[in-house]
């Protein structure tokens, strides 16, 4: 199949399971793959890295650099950053312990979230999407309900509320 493969290398194996991380640049090293169909992002240096092989994706990414390039002193500290490796591996652990806390921190609240909406099919917007830094806000926009649908949505957001509390 045309598949392709973007690997956020930089979350990737920091939440679950106790296995060492394997990079997407590792596999297709050893094994038969299109380069050309796997790309590598690292998002949390927020400098836009793109590591590929197919020049489909490269030639309008190196356009866009035109338009958005990054400073000079930006460029010489990652390209220091990425060439140090002691760096590099204290900036992935410490990354992996930053996102395993805060998985555990919204855990809850992206289950409520779930069951919001799979069980009471009701699409509420968690805090974070809309900025909120306390945990547990959600955003319901009841415009689009007619005046007499918004006892029902209430009703389904309580009972799923009420099961929430009931674990715990």
């Amino acid at each position: 199949k045309s598949i392709h493969i973007m690997s956020d290398e930089i979350s990737t194996g920091s939440v679950d399971g106790g296995e060492g991380f394997v990079s997407m640049a590792e596999i297709f090293e050893e094994e038969e793959f299109d380069k050309n169909r796997v790309h590598i992002a690292l998002p949390g240096f927020r400098v836009g890295v793109i590591y590929s092989y197919n020049a489909i994706v490269l030639a309008p990414a190196k356009r866009l650099t035109r338009f958005s390039p990054i400073s000079a002193p930006s460029q010489r500290l990652l390209i220091s950053m990425l060439s140090d490796t002691k760096f590099i591996q204290e900036y992935i652990e410490t990354n992996k312990q930053r996102i395993q806390k805060m998985y555990h921190s919204f855990n809850g609240e992206h289950e409520l979230w779930y069951k919001l909406l799979n069980i009471a099919k009701v699409n509420v917007t968690r805090g974070p999407t809309s900025h909120c830094i306390e945990l547990g806000w959600f955003r319901c926009c009841f415009t689009a309900l007619a005046l007499e649908d918004i006892p029902t949505v209430m009703e389904l957001i309580r009972k799923v509320a009420e099961t929430r509390k009931s674990f715990g």
